[in-house]
């Protein structure tokens, strides 16, 4: 090869998110270290708070004043990063990737993901994975 010739990328590892542990605030690391270790089961701002033992006020109003959303949308916010990570980097279904992100149904995922990505879960991972085929 020469200079300034480049070989296109082969693939993309996903990783997992790390924001929490750049978060200064002990109470907020925990909070989203409790939600990253359950995302695979059904939980509600309820359960966040009491694993931390602390009253549902006060968390919200640490996730206001720290990260600026709502427990809700947080959890909902990586649970399509890791439904993201999922599509690219497994070969589950989507209803199997649904299930196992906590979402009660595929039903439930394809709704919450075209809300925020604006396709389905199915259409991300063939523009996607069609896009790095045909770079290869």
């Amino acid at each position: 090869m020469g200079a300034g010739q480049y070989l296109p990328p082969v693939g993309v590892v996903a990783r997992r998110p790390t924001d929490f542990i750049a978060i200064e605030d002990e109470l907020m690391r925990q909070a989203l270290r409790f939600i990253d270790t359950n995302l695979h089961r059904s939980i509600s701002v309820d359960d966040v708070a009491e694993a931390l033992l602390i009253s549902r006020r006060k968390l919200t109003t640490e996730f206001r004043k720290h990260l600026n959303r709502t427990v809700a949308s947080e959890i909902q916010r990586l649970r399509i990063e890791r439904v993201r990570r999922e599509l690219l980097g497994t070969e589950l279904t989507v209803k199997e990737i649904a299930l196992s992100s906590g979402f009660v149904s595929l039903r439930t995922l394809n709704d919450a993901f075209s809300r925020v990505m604006n396709c389905t879960p199915r259409e991300y991972r063939n523009a996607t994975l069609g896009d790095r085929r045909d770079a290869q």
